[in-house]
């Protein structure tokens, strides 16, 4: 079976998100194995362009229907019109946290079963 791992999407600038990412790689300390986000997901968007917009260049590019996808941020707005697409969403005040993680692979879940019956 293949299986895309996903996708990242973000309004930020790739340049600032690539600085950032580099000063948080920094701040974790010597001995840590690291992974950048971008070098395990198979699609990303990252330009200064609304979610919607992002949502579908990830849908043309990886082929895969709002349906089968799952979208987590922090900001509100973003999951309430991301859902309207049919996305399965989670909103992760706190960031993305182990509980959030559960909580959004639950929903896809919920969302599947339901797609089902």
């Amino acid at each position: 079976m293949d299986v895309d791992i996903g996708g990242v999407s973000s309004k930020g600038d790739k340049e600032e998100e690539d600085e950032e990412t580099e000063e948080n790689d920094k701040e974790e300390g010597e001995g840590v194995e690291k992974t950048s986000l971008q070098s395990i997901v198979d699609y990303e968007a990252i330009y200064p362009r609304n979610k919607r917009v992002h949502f579908e260049q990830l849908k043309k590019d990886s082929g895969i229907p709002y349906g089968e996808m799952l979208f987590f941020d922090n900001e509100y707005g973003n999951v309430h019109d991301i859902q309207k697409l049919g996305v399965t969403c989670a909103y992760c005040p706190q960031g993305l946290t182990e509980g959030s993680w559960i909580q959004g692979m639950e929903a896809f879940q919920a969302a599947k079963r339901k797609e089902t019956n």
